[in-house]
């Protein structure tokens, strides 16, 4: 099922709500680099794919602005290794 993702600019995130519970993605962008730093998923939501849909749609606003992906969070860094990207 995939969620409604939000991103909010001037916060620098992506987030989903569900359940009044909410999961994000916090990201920087310096020198042309997109950099997802945290993503979090309250444990109410794990095991849903918030966090795959959150930085899927995260890195693609960041490809489609031209920007290169970094993945300074340990799941965004695995997530662009498995991805080829």
């Amino acid at each position: 099922m995939k969620h409604e993702v939000v991103h909010i600019p001037e916060r620098r995130m992506f987030t989903v709500t569900e359940n009044g519970e909410t999961a994000y993605a916090e990201y920087t962008v310096k020198d042309g680099v997109f950099d997802i730093i945290h993503t979090y998923v309250p444990a109410e939501l794990r095991g849903n794919g918030l966090a795959g849909e959150l930085v899927e749609a995260a890195y693609g606003f960041a490809e489609s602005s031209g920007l290169k992906l970094k993945g300074s969070c340990t799941y965004a860094s695995f997530w662009l290794l498995r991805h080829q990207k």
